[in-house]
């Protein structure tokens, strides 16, 4: 539900400032109220991150005072963790959008890192995956960098594959008995992505030396 409500948010202000795709309410791309609702998003994303992360630390230190007992795949949320885990999970948001690669590659170890186990961890990464792709997806629909029918396209393909690789993960634990394979599974899949960003931007790199456009960035508005 919580992460429901911030995806909500930040769809709300998407839709309200536009891009290249008109705003419900007239705000023009790159007018003082345009770069309002884009950096309002900011303050109220990060007081959510350190509210909750204040309820998780609290949730904990109640727990360890009617001596709870924390079974296999709790985590204990000090404040050490409440602290450096949204932060990496801040870092990883900004290197993924630079990179064009997905959260999971990054989160899915760091949910391992955090003592889940691997049925979790996949689990529980394919929930924040879905939110955070559709809301990219979508900010990048609204600014105008894709095709309606490419979008579409790849949106019912990434559909079918992750239903497919949740289905075939499920029947091969339970022939098998070993959630080691989950983990195998991120592994492989994190390694094929780092090859696959390498091989990308050397050839996109390589095609902008050739045409000697000198790529670089181009104007926000």
């Amino acid at each position: 539900l919580t992460l429901f409500i911030y995806w909500l948010v930040v769809f709300i202000f998407t839709f309200l400032r536009g891009g290249k795709r008109p705003s419900i309410i007239g705000v023009r791309k790159c007018t003082p109220v345009f770069w309002v609702l884009y950096f309002t998003l900011f303050p109220l994303i990060f007081g959510a991150v350190i509210f909750k992360a204040w309820r998780l630390v609290k949730e904990h230190k109640y727990k360890l005072s009617i001596g709870y007992n924390y079974k296999e795949g709790d985590v204990q949320w000090t404040v050490k963790l409440a602290v450096l885990y949204p932060t990496i999970c801040m870092i990883t948001g900004l290197l993924c959008g630079l990179l064009g690669i997905g959260g999971g590659v990054i989160t899915n170890p760091l949910l391992l890192a955090l003592g889940l186990i691997p049925q979790v961890t996949a689990a529980t990464g394919s929930i924040m995956v879905l939110f955070t792709a559709a809301m990219v997806v979508f900010q990048y629909f609204i600014i105008g960098e894709i095709p309606l029918d490419y979008g579409i396209f790849f949106i019912c393909v990434g559909l079918c594959a992750s239903f497919l690789g949740q289905f075939l993960v499920y029947l091969v634990i339970k022939k098998w008995q070993r959630t080691s394979m989950i983990i195998f599974a991120l592994a492989a899949v994190i390694l094929l992505s780092g090859v696959m960003v390498a091989v990308i931007e050397v050839g996109i790199v390589s095609v902008l030396i050739q045409a000697k456009t000198g790529g670089g960035f181009s104007s926000y508005c």
